[in-house]
């Protein structure tokens, strides 16, 4: 099946007709005489097996448009029907894209002599004024369903199938090979609108896409016209210019119907009222809406969840010593890594032997089966220890003052008694007492349900007015169904890190692309009130994650602070009279700076070679750990009791 198309131009009017059939594509002024016998010999059977072009008893259609200055388009469709004759009953079906209005005005029998009779109409679904809304069934009885054929003149006003060249186009409306039924694949579509909006980027203010679908469904008491049996004529006002006058309109023909689009270049002042600006906006800024409040959002609880302090803290000497030395290191540590270390009570026994708080005697060192035999003495008054110390060694010494490790194990053999896991337990309590409860926020969810409640419900809206199949919904649904799956809300917080800020652009492109992927993959463009409610359900699965996340978070809040401090204290090491002091040498490892010390170390101080810095240039700061004691390898083992079933306690 080929297109035929001739374009005329009156002297009131241009004009435009379009005749479907089929013809022989070589039937050219040039084709060779070998063509043209080609052309002879099989032109009936290539037409027998297209379909006949008008026979003569088959319906046929006449379909007269005229685009006038306000872009509405008149149309006045001409029927020669001799299947619905006998039927009594004509019934129309009158489709128009979603948001455009059908305003019917006349449908009328014209007799052979060329009188006019009026239809009686039955059933007919129009409002005020003669609107009809999209997908209207019109009925009306033809009265003498014997005369055979019968013409029927229906004229009726088309307003709203005007769009901005810059709004999404209908699809192809031919499936592809892989394409499924009512979807077209998104990637071909998003290349075919790129060429379509270069080849107008010129006049984007004022090119408009006339999108016109002429259907004929089979029904009861409906006319069947086959594609090859309808003749689309087109006119236009003045204001009007074709963008691309060499080319052809694209056509897109189905079993029984044609559609019809057409690019013009509006040469009148100010934009036409029949033009769907309104619609083509929301579909269009819904899409751009999306990622601006998906960002705003973003942006929202990432400021909500960062403190005021956290903004304007500023460390120097005065505030390391009191929110890091004023503590024990093992605690630093956890705050720092939010959990405690393996090796937190080793390294808490070792700071208070070299710190003289504790002394420690091994009486017999351990071999490979037996534990050292250890001696501990208190050397300090417990009152001025910080709380983590003395209930640790409460737990160890209990009332007094010194421990032995036999009698230690001889005490504990029937309980057993893991100093690690006390430890540990210890600093967790310590580490995180006192975080209070996140404050309910109720108007959180509410917002939520408002932004769901209402994407549903535009989406619906569409499946229920339009009949549309409920793309926007499983789209919707969809873009949940990712949001559920990639929610950071456990563990995403601004101030974890300056990746986890940015983590929700992740699922925000996500959604983004869905939104923009279904705009794509539909034969119809998404309805004002589908792309808006698309967006709005995809906003609302955004809202409920981030609203989810961890709000009020002391952990974390601490171990921001943590942080600022190991990065004043780097920076301090960058100096050669760095602002510390030789007693927080534990805090600085705690903090993770055990190389930087080292490079300083090797920077700033004296090597051993004698080539000894003055007095007067000499730091105050050595970065030398405080003399330890010689200890036994795994001499902690002598405090680890495991559950014994008998009285063999090798001490």
């Amino acid at each position: 099946m080929a297109l035929v198309l001739r374009a005329v131009r009156h002297a009131d009017r241009p004009h435009h007709e379009i005749r479907v059939g089929c013809c022989c594509p070589f039937s050219s002024p040039g084709a060779s005489f070998l063509a043209l016998v080609f052309v002879l010999l099989f032109s009936g059977v290539a037409c027998a097996a297209t379909g006949p072009a008008l026979a003569a008893d088959g319906n046929s259609a006449l379909i007269e448009t005229f685009l006038d200055d306000r872009g509405i388009v008149q149309v006045r469709e001409t029927l020669e029907l001799h299947e619905a004759a006998s039927a009594g009953v004509l019934e129309r079906v009158l489709t128009a894209p979603p948001g455009a209005r059908i305003i019917l005005r006349s449908a009328v029998r014209v007799s052979p002599d060329g009188r006019e009779t009026p239809l009686s109409p039955l059933d007919v679904r129009a409002g005020p004024n003669g609107i009809v809304d999209t997908q209207s069934r019109l009925r009306w009885a033809l009265g003498d369903p014997g005369v055979s054929p019968v013409r029927i003149r229906i004229e009726y006003e088309l307003a709203g199938v005007l769009h901005p060249a810059w709004d999404f186009p209908r699809g192809p409306g031919v499936q592809r090979a892989r394409d499924a039924p009512g979807l077209h694949n998104p990637l071909l579509r998003g290349r075919e609108m790129l060429a379509t909006w270069r080849d107008v980027a010129h006049c984007l203010e004022r090119c408009v896409r006339l999108d016109h679908d002429i259907r004929f469904p089979p029904g009861n008491g409906r006319p069947v016209v086959d594609t090859e049996d309808i003749t689309y004529r087109l006119d236009y006002a003045g204001d009007w210019r074709p963008l691309f006058p060499d080319r052809d309109p694209t056509i897109v023909a189905g079993d029984h119907g044609q559609r019809v689009q057409l690019t013009f270049d509006h040469l009148g002042s100010g934009p036409p009222p029949g033009v769907a600006f309104v619609p083509a906006l929301i579909r269009v800024g819904s899409i751009v809406a999306l990622p601006i409040a998906g960002l705003a959002l973003i942006l929202f609880f990432t400021l909500a969840r960062i403190p005021r302090w956290a903004r304007r803290h500023i460390i120097d000497r005065e505030r390391f010593e009191r929110e890091v030395v004023a503590v024990p290191p093992e605690l630093v540590t956890t705050w720092l890594h939010e959990y405690p270390p393996e090796d937190a009570f080793a390294r808490m026994l070792e700071r208070l032997v070299a710190q003289g708080r504790l002394e420690m005697e091994v009486l017999r060192p351990g071999t490979e089966t037996v534990p050292a035999r250890v001696r501990l003495r208190l050397l300090t008054d417990p009152d001025t220890l910080h709380p983590l110390e003395s209930q640790l060694l409460q737990a160890l010494f209990g009332t007094s003052g010194e421990l032995r490790s036999d009698l230690h194990r001889a005490r504990h053999r029937g309980t057993g008694f893991d100093p690690d896991r006390i430890t540990a337990t210890i600093l967790q309590q310590t580490a995180f007492a006192g975080d209070a409860a996140p404050r309910p926020r109720p108007l959180r969810p509410a917002v939520t349900a408002l932004l769901l409640g209402s994407g549903l419900a535009l989406a619906a809206l569409d499946v229920l007015l339009h009949r549309q199949w409920p793309v926007a919904l499983t789209a919707g649904v969809l873009g949940l169904l990712v949001m559920a799956a990639t929610m950071p809300t456990r563990w995403w917080h601004p101030l974890r890190s300056a990746l986890a800020a940015l983590y929700w652009l992740i699922p925000l492109t996500v959604l983004t692309a869905i939104a923009v992927l279904m705009h794509l993959a539909t034969d119809r463009p998404l309805s004002p009130a589908s792309s808006a409610g698309l967006a709005l359900i995809l906003l609302s699965g955004l809202h409920h994650s981030l609203a989810g996340t961890r709000g009020f978070d002391p952990a974390l809040e601490r171990r921001h602070r943590m942080r600022q401090a190991r990065e004043w204290a780097r920076r301090q090491l960058q100096s050669a009279q760095p602002e510390l002091s030789d007693t927080w040498r534990f805090h600085l490892d705690a903090l993770g700076l055990s190389r930087e010390l080292h490079r300083w170390r090797r920077r700033h101080l004296p090597r051993e070679s004698g080539d000894a810095l003055e007095p007067a240039t000499a730091p105050a700061f050595s970065a030398d750990l405080p003399t330890l004691p010689t200890l036994p390898e795994a001499w902690t083992r002598a405090f680890h009791v495991p559950v014994q079933d008998d009285d063999r306690v090798p001490f």
